[in-house]
């Protein structure tokens, strides 16, 4: 139903702006899983062939070689049946392969559960084509969920997990295209600055995009290393990648308790996707919190806060 004045309300939606000082373009990332895979979805329906340079490169033989996927051949992410569905990234390749990339960078126990449904619902999709299913995790992933078949009601499927962490970030840093992806991968016997100044020389020499330098930060982030990346892009000239939060809300919006939970899920997602992890006890912190003003104060500390307690203090 359309609002006073023919406008349509609008919901609430979290809203992080990633930019780079001095710029008037803004990224804008919708909060609700963590920056990593949010990086990772609009990265790879942009910039498809450095995904498939990367699978040739951590999963041999999982992806046909000498096929190119433009971005006109990713597919459209949303599944159905049973129920509405996105997966990370799906995209035809050749004539007879659909590749299917779930990008996991935090701990979920319905990850496989996840995972089976979208390998089932795009084999109904796509009855002809084999689909190759990848599960890239950003973090190390607990034993139980290191699989390479799922089972469930007699159905098997067959999945190729890549473990960032432990992929050598010297094979990642050899092609320019790929080194976005290396401040989230094994740093070998290079220091985290050493293996950030590697990155973004690469990133610099390759004249990289917007979202690569958007994924290499946010897997820096991921791993603890956001700061040591901006130190590098500062020392190379670069404009670093700065993260700031924004809580935006609909005008239909006027109940407080709402907007409160808003800004608090907020807080949680920056919180993950800085490598801090609060306790039960401050978690319940912010989620109890329902003052706005101090709300938005944690959440402009947790861009730069080394710790929970900073933020909260």
């Amino acid at each position: 139903m359309a609002a006073p004045g023919g406008r349509h309300p609008r919901r609430a939606e979290s809203v992080v702006i990633l930019r780079r000082p001095c710029r008037a373009r803004h990224v804008r990332m919708t909060l609700g899983m963590p920056l990593s895979d949010r990086a990772f979805r609009a990265f790879a329906r942009e910039e498809p062939h450095i995904v498939v340079e990367l699978l040739e490169l951590v999963a041999p033989g999982v992806v046909p070689r000498a096929r190119r996927v433009s971005p006109r051949r990713v597919d459209d992410p949303h599944l159905d049946p049973p129920r509405a569905m996105d997966a990370d990234w799906v995209a035809r390749v050749g004539k007879t392969d659909v590749v299917h990339v779930e990008c996991q960078g935090y701990r979920d126990e319905t990850f496989l559960e996840r995972l089976f449904r979208y390998h089932l619902s795009l084999v109904l999709r796509y009855p002809k084509r084999r689909i190759r299913t990848i599960a890239l995790w950003v973090i190390r992933p607990p034993p139980e969920q290191r699989l390479h078949e799922l089972s469930s009601q007699g159905v098997d499927v067959e999945v190729t997990s890549v473990v960032l962490p432990e992929v050598s970030a010297e094979l990642l840093l050899r092609s320019p295209r790929t080194s976005c992806f290396a401040p989230g991968a094994h740093p070998g016997s290079m220091t985290a600055a050493e293996l950030c100044d590697a990155t973004v020389r690469a990133l610099h020499a390759n004249r990289a995009t917007e979202r690569q330098w958007l994924l290499a930060a946010m897997l820096a982030a991921t791993r603890g290393t956001y700061r040591a990346m901006v130190i590098a892009m500062q020392r190379a000239g670069v404009e670093p990648v700065i993260i700031e939060d924004l809580v935006r809300f609909g005008v239909d919006q006027g109940i407080e308790q709402g907007r409160a939970e808003g800004r608090a899920e907020a807080l949680l997602g920056v919180l993950r996707a800085r490598g801090l992890t609060p306790t039960e006890a401050q978690r319940d912190q912010i989620l109890a919190c329902t003052d706005i003003a101090v709300l938005d104060a944690w959440i402009g500390r947790a861009a730069v806060a080394s710790s929970v307690d900073d933020v909260l203090g």
